[in-house]
């Protein structure tokens, strides 16, 4: 409960492609995602070619997609995000949603979490366990030594009763 999947924080510049894209439609996406890359990689700052250039969702925070674990992604996108070291860039990779350029800003390797840091979670969580165990115990003894008697006629239609909350 208490361990953490790998994870990587990165950025990309999506040019889309269409699912019925002609192969020249494919090509000119390619040509597009390769002249990115190179730039990024020429040392231009990949935040402002993605706010500039990206056709996905994250354009406006410059491509960032924060820290995902091993699995989120479409697989040809985890797979080359995963291989790559912090700061690399990549070469276009291709997926159902079109060309991705992808920047690793940060890696985090599997862990569990300390003590210290799961503490306040774990006496909450066994507090709560322990007043339901107490509560479920109360109303066991109070049903079995309650004896309820009803005084109204089989056919008789009781009024239903109204309760109002104390202010």
């Amino acid at each position: 409960k208490y361990e953490e999947k790998e994870k990587v924080r990165a950025s990309h510049i999506l040019i889309k492609v269409a699912k019925d894209a002609t192969p020249e439609q494919v090509a000119a996406a390619k040509a597009k995602a390769d002249k990115l890359s190179a730039q990024a990689k020429a040392g231009e700052d990949f935040a402002k070619l993605a706010k500039d250039n990206s056709e996905g969702p994250t354009a406006s925070r410059g491509g960032d997609l924060n820290f995902f674990a091993r699995g989120r992604m479409v697989k040809e996108f985890d797979a080359k995000a995963f291989s790559m070291k912090v700061g690399e860039i990549s070469e276009p990779v291709r997926t159902r949603f079109g060309w991705h350029v992808i920047k690793v800003t940060e890696h985090k390797d599997a862990q569990t979490r300390s003590f210290e840091e799961v503490k306040e979670n774990l006496r909450k969580m066994l507090e709560g366990r322990s007043k339901r165990k107490a509560r479920t115990e109360l109303l066991k003894s109070l049903t079995d030594k309650a004896s309820v008697e009803i005084f109204l006629p089989a056919d008789a239609q009781p009024e239903p009763v109204k309760l109002t909350p104390k202010k």
